[in-house]
This record gives C-alpha cells, sequence and structure tokens, in this order.
C-alpha cells in the first residue's frame, strides 16, 4: 500500500469534498433560476408571506411585486456567489486537506440554519403551506454536516494537517 492509501480518513474526505462540492453546484444551479425566472421560480415563498396566490399577487399590486421580485433575484446572486466562493474553497484547500478550510465550510450548515430559523421566526400566512425554505434549509445543513463530518478524520485525525 502507498502512503496515500494508508491516509486516515482518505474515502471519508473523498465522499466529504464530493458531498460539499455538490450542495455548492446546487446552489449556484438554484441561485441561476432565481435571476432567470425571478420570484416565479419558486411563487410558493410569496404565497406563504403575502397569504394570496402569487398571480393574484401579480394582478393586485405590481410594484409590490417589482419589489419581491428585485429581491428574489438578488438572493439568486447571493447563492451563486455563495456557492462559488464555498466551491473554490473545497476545491483548492478542503480537498488538499488544509484544516482552516474544513472550519470555514461551516458557515454553510449554519447559514442554512440562518435560512431556516429566518423563516420559521417569521410571520407567515395560516393558508399556505410552509416556504419551501423551511424544508430545503434543514435538508442542507444535514448533508453539509454529514460532508465535514465524514472528512472530520483526515483533519484531526493521526496525520491530519495543521495549517
Amino acid at each position: 500500500m502507498d502512503e496515500k492509501q494508508r491516509q486516515p480518513g482518505r474515502i471519508g474526505h473523498r465522499i466529504g469534498t464530493g458531498i460539499l462540492l455538490l450542495v455548492c453546484a446546487v446552489l449556484v444551479l438554484f441561485g441561476l433560476g432565481d435571476i432567470r425566472q425571478g420570484q416565479d421560480a419558486d411563487p410558493a415563498i410569496a404565497n406563504a408571506y403575502t397569504g394570496k396566490d402569487w398571480e393574484q399577487v401579480k394582478i393586485d399590486s405590481p410594484a409590490e411585486v417589482r419589489l419581491i421580485d428585485l429581491n428574489t433575484r438578488a438572493g439568486g446572486l447571493h447563492m451563486i456567489v455563495m456557492g462559488i466562493m464555498a466551491g473554490v474553497v473545497t476545491w483548492m484547500s478542503f480537498r488538499k486537506g488544509e484544516r482552516w478550510a474544513w472550519f470555514v465550510l461551516w458557515l454553510l450548515p449554519a447559514w442554512s440554519v440562518g435560512v431556516f430559523l429566518l423563516h420559521f421566526l417569521s410571520e407567515r400566512s395560516p393558508d399556505f403551506l410552509p416556504p419551501p425554505p423551511m424544508v430545503s434549509g434543514p435538508i442542507f445543513a444535514g448533508v453539509l454536516v454529514v460532508g465535514l463530518g465524514v472528512s472530520a478524520r483526515r483533519f484531526f485525525g493521526p496525520q491530519g494537517k495543521t495549517t
């Protein structure tokens, strides 16, 4: 067996890296969808907060629709930037076993939980289902924790790097 095959946590680290890169790609794709379609990409969010069907909101309040739509597109841009930045950290430093990257990437599950909490604590209409980020936030957080968790041995095992 060569040295690379004997490194502790090598398989877990590869799996973790793949999970993190996949989540980063999904963030970029979701962001592109939000930029391309605006609020039409996910009308359930507007339904939950306006208490009306999105199509009705578009008829009743065109000025508000423009504001909601702009906010959705800006959020899409934020997701793209977050996905690209986290992807670069994952590919350039986390993959190489640099410990600082493992710590920095914990911002992703923290952000996912934060998005969930933001929606959970906001006043929503009881007439509509909870907005999708209340479901996707915890799912993303869980997947990210698994990705970081299976890589932990690479960073903190007997051969873990300290950079």
